[in-house]
C-alpha cells in the first residue's frame, strides 16, 4: 500500500488508532500490543510523542518507572488534560511530518556518550526483599500487577541519573552485571560508570569495575555498592570497599583509586555544576549547548542524538510545563538558544523547512511535542525524506 493510500485510510480512523498504526508503519514498534499496552498503562499522550523522540523505541524502563511522573499520579487530571491538548489538536495536521521523522529515526543510529550505567535486577530484587522484610507475610496478599507501583530506591536512583544525563544531551549505555563481568567496560572508550543503588554485585563484575577505575575511569555511586552478592546474600564486607572506602558522608565524597576514582553523588540533590565538573574532568562534554537567551543553562529539556548518513538528528523534548505559570503568561512555548559545535545547515524535520546555515539556533519548544532538527555541514547531507540520503550522498 502506498503512503498516499495509507494516509487516506488513516484519516477515517480515530486519532489514537492513527497514532498506533503510524508508529507500527514507521517501524518504531512492530507489536501492536506493546503500543496499546503502553498507552493503556500510561494514558499520557505527550509521553507517547516523547517516546518517539527519545530513540524510536518505546523503552519499557519509562513505563516501569511511572513514565516520568505521568502515570505515577503526580499532577491533577485537569493539568494532564491541558498538556495533552496541543498534541491532540496537532495530530492530524502534522501526521505526515511526524511519520517521516519517525521513519528517519528508525533508519538512524543512536549516539551515546562514553558513559555506562548499570541496570541491576539483582539490586532491585534485593531492595524489594529489604523493603518487605519488616512487613512479614503481607507481600503474599498483594497483587503482582502492583510491582511497578511500589516505591523502589534502585529504580528511582536509575531514573534520576538518567534524567540528569538526558537533560545534558548525554545518553548512557545501559549495561548489566553479566555484561560488565564479560568485559563491557573494556570496549567503546568508556570514561564513566554509574552504579545506581547497586547494592548487589557479582564478583566478576566487581573485578571489572576495579580494573576500570584503576585504568583511569570514574565510578559514580549514590550509596555503598556491593553490600550483597548477586544472590542477595549479605557480605561481611562490601565488594567495592577498595574503591569506596566507606559509606557516603559529607566529609569525603571522592576516593582515588589507581589512575581513576570513585565518587559518591546523590542524583536527587545533585546541583548541575558538581556533576558537570565531574563529567568534564572525566573527559565527557555535551556536543550541543542549550541555554536561555539570558545565558542561563536550560535544565528542563531532554536532548537526544542520532547519526543519519552525514547528518546529526537532534531531538529536544521539554519536561511537563507548569500550567499555572503558563496560564498567567498565556504562552506555553519555551524559547531556547541551541549552540552547535560549528556552523552547519539546520533543517526542522517536523516543520519541513530549512532554517539556514548557522552556529546558534533559536527554537521555541512546544509544551507537548518534541522539536526534531537535522544538522549537517553540507545541505546534501540533510535527510529530507526517508530512505533517500544514501542515494543522494553517493
Amino acid at each position: 500500500m502506498t503512503g498516499a493510500k495509507s494516509a487516506r485510510k488513516m484519516s477515517m480512523l480515530p486519532w489514537f488508532v492513527e497514532v498506533v498504526i503510524g508508529i507500527i508503519l514507521a517501524g518504531i514498534v512492530t507489536d501492536p500490543a506493546i503500543v496499546l499496552g503502553i498507552h493503556v498503562r500510561c494514558i499520557r499522550v505527550p509521553r507517547l510523542f516523547s517516546e518517539i523522540a527519545c530513540g524510536g523505541l518505546l523503552r519499557s524502563s519509562r513505563c516501569a518507572t511511572g513514565c516520568r511522573g505521568w502515570a505515577s499520579g503526580r499532577g491533577s487530571r485537569a493539568v494532564r488534560r491541558n498538556v495533552s491538548a496541543p498534541y491532540l489538536r496537532g495530530t492530524r495536521a502534522s501526521r505526515a511530518a511526524t511519520l517521516l521523522a519517525a521513519a528517519l529515526l528508525r533508519e538512524s543510529r543512536r549516539q551515546t556518550a562514553p558513559i555506562a550505567m548499570l541496570y541491576s535486577p539483582a539490586s532491585m530484587r534485593t531492595q524489594w526483599l529489604l523493603d518487605w522484610q519488616p512487613k512479614g507475610d503481607a507481600w503474599s496478599a498483594r497483587d503482582a500487577d502492583n510491582d511497578y507501583e511500589d516505591a523502589s530506591a534502585v529504580r528511582s536512583s536509575m531514573e534520576h541519573f538518567l534524567g540528569l544525563l538526558e537533560h545534558r544531551g548525554l545518553e548512557p549505555r545501559i549495561v548489566t552485571d553479566e555484561r560488565i563481568g564479560n568485559g563491557a567496560l573494556r570496549r567503546g572508550g568508556l570514561r564513566v560508570l554509574i552504579l545506581p543503588r547497586a547494592i548487589a554485585l557479582s564478583a566478576r563484575a566487581v573485578a571489572e569495575i576495579r580494573r576500570f577505575a584503576a585504568e583511569g575511569g570514574t565510578v559514580i555511586a549514590d550509596g555503598e555498592p556491593g553490600l550483597f552478592d548477586e544472590h542477595s546474600r549479605r557480605l561481611p564486607k562490601p565488594r567495592l570497599a577498595a574503591l569506596f572506602a566507606h559509606a557516603p558522608d559529607p566529609a569525603t565524597a571522592i576516593f582515588g583509586f589507581g589512575k581513576g576514582r570513585g565518587v559518591y553523588l546523590d542524583p536527587t540533590t545533585a546541583a548541575p555544576r558538581p556533576l558537570d565538573q565531574l563529567l568534564t574532568e572525566a573527559g565527557v562534554v555535551p556536543a550541543f549547548g542549550v541555554h536561555r537567551k539570558t545565558g542561563e543553562p536550560v535544565t528542563d529539556v531532554e536532548i537526544y542524538r542520532w547519526l543519519n548518513g552525514v547528518a546529526t538528528i537532534l531531538a529536544l523534548q521539554r519536561d511537563a510545563p507548569d500550567h499555572e505559570a503558563s496560564a498567567a503568561t498565556g504562552n506555553d512555548a519555551e524559547p531556547i538558544l541551541l549552540t552547535l559545535p560549528r556552523p552547519a545547515y539546520v533543517y526542522d524535520l517536523r516543520q519541513r523547512r530549512l532554517l539556514g546555515h548557522m552556529e546558534r539556533v533559536e527554537v521555541a519548544l512546544d509544551a507537548a511535542s518534541p522539536t526534531l532538527l537535522a544538522i549537517s555541514s553540507t545541505p546534501r547531507g540533510l535527510p529530507l525524506s526517508s530512505g533517500n540520503y544514501r542515494e543522494r550522498d553517493r
